[in-house]
Parts: structure tokens; C-alpha cells; sequence
């Protein structure tokens, strides 16, 4: 996903801070990917979970099992709460939504900060 980006917007460079969420913001408007690029779309999911994880508190990667195999998940702590990255930015796309990346990372966030140590 990094020489994509690069190679789209010279000079900028994933950091796994906020400033990711601008980029990622820019390759969805510039339609880098189509819609069935699931994949592709997915791994821009990897860098809105990074962006998580290295600013707020108590997320970290984890992996889920369930009856369709195991994926990675963005969880809080110990707790049920977990947010499947991966597919945040892709199933909006496929399904021809626009996408405010800050907007969405703040929402998420938020509910981290206000109500995820409910779901112990």
C-alpha cells in the first residue's frame, strides 16, 4: 500500500500517526481503487487501524476466530468491544458511500474514550 501511495502522492509517506488519516482521505477521494478492489481496500483498513491503535488508549491488534476462519480486529483491552478495521473503509467504498476518514476515526474514538469499558 506504501509505494501506491507514494507513487500517487510523491512525498508522502505513511507514519502510523494521524496525519495518515489526510493521505488515506486522499486516495479514497482520488478513487485510487475501484470498488471491487477488495483486497487493496482492505489494507487501507490496516492503516485506519494503525492510526487507531498508536492514538487511543487501550486498542491494540488482536486476532478473532469464528466460524469463517481468523482475521484481525482492532480490540479495546480485554473487553468484548472490537472494531474490524479492515473492512471499515472497504465494505463504505464497495458499497458506493463517501467516506470521511477523521470523521469516522473520531466517532470510533469517542466511543472508545466514553463507553467501551462497559463491555467488560
Amino acid at each position: 500500500m506504501s509505494s501506491l501511495l507514494a507513487k500517487r502522492f510523491p512525498g508522502e509517506k505513511l507514519s502510523g500517526t494521524k496525519s495518515d488519516l489526510q493521505l488515506l482521505q486522499q486516495a479514497l477521494d482520488a478513487k485510487l481503487l475501484p470498488k471491487t478492489a477488495t483486497w487493496e481496500l482492505q489494507a487501507l483498513g490496516v492503516v485506519f487501524g494503525d492510526v487507531l491503535v498508536s492514538t487511543v488508549p487501550g486498542l491494540s491488534w488482536w486476532q478473532v476466530e469464528d466460524e469463517y476462519g481468523t482475521d484481525p480486529t482492532v480490540r479495546y483491552r480485554e473487553t468484548s468491544v472490537q472494531i474490524n478495521v479492515m473492512t471499515a473503509l472497504s465494505k463504505r467504498v464497495e458499497g458506493g458511500e463517501a467516506v470521511n476518514v477523521e470523521q469516522l476515526a473520531a466517532k470510533i474514538t469517542e466511543f472508545v474514550l466514553k463507553q467501551a469499558d462497559m463491555y467488560r
